[in-house]
């Protein structure tokens, strides 16, 4: 049975014991938590402790209960995995993040590796690994086991609702043409905004502003002034009170 139809089953209560490890599972879908529960549950060595509706209850639970592994579903109100991953690293105590998708959207699963995940899943074949994957995690933190369908290359870039740049990776260097230490600190548009970017500013800010995900094809430009097709997926989280956002953006070779 997969995880959707497990969705549409009752759930069942599972024994526990001492020597289990914790997890917490969040999803803002009442059947679709309650089947990955269900799936986790079904593992002798594995403990459903709490199970979260959104980012902030979640992140209450992790604080609260200390557990293990948090499966997180990626598209979740507040933020979604990524602002999960996010908070449970803050907290502490948590050994790794898994990250599910029922989607395989461009930037996806970079973005929440970026954010602090140590997996990804899509929904449609987590029934058969999700169990596996919530033991490697919890052996080996931060392995960041990727599941990977795209030939795409991806460059990450941190920025908060001002511009200000706060993380720039070796794709993004790569990509753009600019080091992390000439962009740090300085604002994203004396870099690569490039022609439409600015025409959907003001939309991308107010779906951020929801704490929702935004994604959108743009031109952008290079150092040395080329242009350049990118996709983009903008993940809003949290940091230390301060509102950012993570840009995972794909891109093909050559």
């Amino acid at each position: 049975m997969g995880l959707i139809e497990r969705a549409l089953v009752c759930s069942r209560v599972v024994a526990v014991s001492e020597s289990q490890l914790r997890v917490v599972v969040a999803d803002d879908n009442d059947a679709m938590r309650q089947a990955i529960a269900d799936l986790i549950g079904s593992a002798d060595d594995l403990e459903v402790v709490g199970m979260g509706r959104n980012v902030e209850e979640t992140l209450d639970l992790v604080a609260s209960l200390t557990p293990d592994v948090v499966v997180t579903d990626v598209w979740m109100p507040g933020g979604g995995g990524a602002a999960v991953s996010e908070g449970v690293k803050r907290i502490g105590g948590v050994r790794g993040v898994v990250a599910i998708s029922a989607s395989s959207i461009r930037g996806t699963k970079e973005a929440v590796l970026a954010a602090g995940a140590s997996a990804f899943l899509l929904k449609d074949t987590a029934d058969k690994d999700l169990v596996r994957v919530i033991r490697e995690v919890a052996e080996s933190p931060r392995s960041a086991i990727l599941e990977t369908r795209t030939t795409e290359v991806v460059a990450v870039r941190v920025v908060d609702r001002f511009g200000a740049i706060f993380g720039w990776d070796a794709g993004a260097e790569a990509l753009y043409g600019w080091t992390a230490d000439e962009v740090l600190e300085r604002t994203v548009g004396d870099f690569v905004v490039g022609p439409w970017t600015l025409d959907v500013s003001a939309e991308m800010m107010e779906v951020l502003s929801l704490g929702r995900t935004w994604e959108g094809d743009f031109t952008h430009s290079r150092k040395d002034r080329a242009l350049i097709k990118v996709h983009g997926i903008y993940v809003p989280v949290i940091v230390f009170g301060v509102v950012q956002c993570i840009v995972a953006i794909t891109y093909q070779i050559g």
